[in-house]
């Protein structure tokens, strides 16, 4: 009997990392698809009151200030 739970349970931990590798592909293909603008999330969001940004812009000045900070912390 124990062999079998034993058994049983290995095969539902390899389920549950199974389905959690098949989870993060799935997130990692949505990013990419994203990113890339081959899909686009703005036909369900309502127009936004703000002027657009420029993303790629903003990430950059954020990373960069990331940076600093962590020199000016050495």
């Amino acid at each position: 009997m124990d062999l079998a739970k034993h058994r049983a349970m290995k095969e539902s931990i390899s389920l549950r990392n199974l389905l959690l590798l098949a989870g993060i592909l799935v997130a990692l293909i949505a990013a990419s698809l994203l990113l890339s603008g081959t899909i686009s999330f703005t036909a369900y969001l309502p127009t936004p009151k703000l002027p657009a940004v420029d993303t790629l812009k903003t990430a950059k000045i954020f990373v960069d200030k990331i940076i600093n900070a962590i020199y000016a912390s050495r």
